[in-house]
């Protein structure tokens, strides 16, 4: 096999007479015969070597061509995608004068042995493929499972305790926690998938990164808290801007630390730097931990999606194996690169985030946030045919100080909108009867309601969701469960 730059071959595969020495392993091209020939080779021609020892492409070589005792010799490259990739090679150990019909026999055999590599290395993939998608589906029912136990057994603990009990309110959180842990799963899935087939898109906007990282930081420092490790921050000494979507971004880091508390053991930590280069224009997110490193045929694989550096059966760390890939994923829509470094198993390991450098400064989020705050609540129509998704998003939005009225079909909330005069309508798509698309449809086209804001609510949040959803007239589109922060933010947009 040749390498990209036709610079080097590597002996795969060699059939040798007894008495002759063998030329397994890697050889320059170079070290055997002149650039000329080597771009012959290159652009597909074969080459025939009568006598090593006088022809002028190889003599120079004689003594590397003696060593193996090499004297005569025919070379058939294979190109394959415009690319040189495979060499035949057929020696003699003395002169030999190679006949048209010997030749045409080693340019047939080359297409045909290259063939049948390609198949191979094709079945070996696929192979491959095959071993992680099965880990990845007894991985992917493990962490489904996992969550759902203690779920279970915290409902069956609400039954028995008081509401205002210690118990009770234990229960409550257990849930919370692992009700997110599915909903990370799930989105961790669709955002492999929206990368891979180029479908996310990113809000861009000038970020401070040394705010980001302290914000994103001390949302995850709960974590590393409760296994016993340590968390520091070492800010860039000035703002080092980029222009980037700040919650993608923040995954990004996320996904970094939680890797981190996952392979530390009690006592570590791990330190989150920016730096900025203004030489190179690159900013700089350096996630460096006290865990348990890796081998560099381990870090290779990494960024690959369904792939875990933790493949016990135990399988103590959890995870799908897509925290990194999404990593690499978003970085790279950024613009920038991500790599990572270890000194080797138990020696702990740092990821470096590069991104492009972005001169302007970020819009003040505390100016934006306190105009929100001075905006009314709105009078909010939620149409949900799930009485329990209703009352338990209602009761939600209560507390927060909204105004709620749940219609549970869509023609009952059609009712009602034209009744109540909402300043929102958070409507479900899947509803009996008339879908949430044409329950859209029709409040748009009522002249009473034409400032009320419409938010779609689905299971289903794939661009081309979105975009039928904006088409019916929705203003948002929000996949089931709601982020409930991200909903607070739209109602309290205006």
């Amino acid at each position: 096999e040749v390498d990209d730059q036709a610079t080097e071959m590597q002996n795969i595969y060699e059939w040798v007479q007894v008495g002759l020495k063998s030329a397994a392993g890697s050889h320059r091209l170079s070290g055997f015969m002149s650039d000329r020939f080597i771009a012959e080779l290159d652009s597909g021609e074969a080459g025939v070597i009568d006598d090593i020892a006088t022809d002028e492409d190889t003599s120079p070589f004689l003594e590397s061509y003696r060593s193996f005792g090499v004297g005569s010799a025919v070379y058939v490259p294979h190109l394959s995608d415009g690319r040189w990739k495979f060499l035949l090679a057929i020696h003699h150990d003395h002169r030999h004068r190679w006949r048209e019909d010997e030749v045409d026999l080693v340019c047939e055999l080359t297409g045909r042995l290259w063939w049948r590599l390609e198949r191979a290395y094709a079945e070996e993939a696929l192979r491959k493929a095959n071993r992680r998608k099965d880990r990845f589906l007894a991985v992917l029912s493990h962490e489904l499972r996992n969550p759902l136990a203690p779920i279970e057994l915290s409902l069956a603990m609400l039954d028995q305790v008081p509401p205002d009990s210690d118990e009770h309110r234990h229960a409550r959180r257990v849930i919370g926690r692992q009700v997110k842990q599915m909903v990370r799963l799930v989105d961790d899935l669709l955002d492999v998938n929206r990368i891979d087939n180029d479908k996310i898109h990113l809000h861009r906007e000038s970020l401070d990164l040394n705010g980001l990282v302290e914000r994103t930081v001390e949302d995850h420092r709960p974590l590393f808290d409760e296994k016993g490790l340590n968390l520091s921050v070492r800010p860039a000494e000035e703002p080092v801007y980029v222009l980037g979507d700040a919650n993608r971004l923040a995954q990004v880091i996320g996904n970094l630390l939680q890797n981190a508390v996952k392979f530390t053991e009690p006592g570590g930590g791990a330190t989150v730097t920016v730096e900025s280069d203004s030489g190179e224009e690159r900013a700089r997110i350096g996630v460096a931990d006290t865990g348990k490193g890796m081998d560099p045929m381990s870090a290779q694989e990494l960024f690959e999606p369904f792939v875990q550096a933790d493949t016990t059966l135990e399988h103590s760390v959890g995870g799908l194996g897509l925290g990194l890939a999404l990593v690499k994923g978003l970085v790279e829509l950024h613009g920038g690169e991500v790599s990572v470094s270890s000194e080797g198993l138990g020696k702990g390991a740092e990821f470096v985030v590069s991104l492009p450098l972005h001169g302007e400064a970020a819009t003040s989020q505390a100016v934006k946030t306190a105009a929100r705050d001075l905006l009314e609540k709105p009078k909010i129509l939620l149409i949900e045919d799930n009485v329990d998704v209703a009352e338990m998003l209602r009761k939600v939005l209560e507390l927060k100080g909204f105004r709620v009225e749940v219609a549970h079909s869509g023609t009952a909330g059609l009712e009602m909108a034209t009744d109540l005069r909402p300043d929102v309508v958070i409507c479900d798509i899947g509803l009996p009867g008339m879908d949430g698309y044409e329950v859209a449809q029709r409040i748009c086209k009522d002249a009473a309601m034409r400032s009320t804001k419409l938010i779609a609510l689905s299971g289903y949040a794939s661009p081309s969701d979105v975009e039928r959803s904006r088409l019916a007239g929705f203003d948002h589109h929000m996949a089931k469960p709601p982020d409930m922060d991200a909903l607070e933010e739209i109602l309290r947009s205006g």
